[in-house]
């Protein structure tokens, strides 16, 4: 799947583009949130509940 031109279709259309789930690299070091910065519901499935309070952190300082 082309996540990118996916997003381009969803930006002209306007709708959202749900229940992606990038991996777990992608949302620590911002990737996720450069590559789709609005539209986008992001998931994301954590091992464990210490696995999710980073994830939440680092988003948290990313914006």
């Amino acid at each position: 799947m082309d996540e990118d031109r996916i997003y381009v279709q969803i930006m002209a259309r306007r709708v959202p583009f749900t229940n992606h789930g990038p991996p777990r690299e992608e949302l620590l070091n911002g990737r996720a949130r450069r590559r789709f910065p609005t539209h986008v519901v992001l998931t994301y499935e954590p091992r464990e509940f210490d696995d999710a309070r980073e994830i939440v952190d680092t988003l948290d300082t990313l914006q």
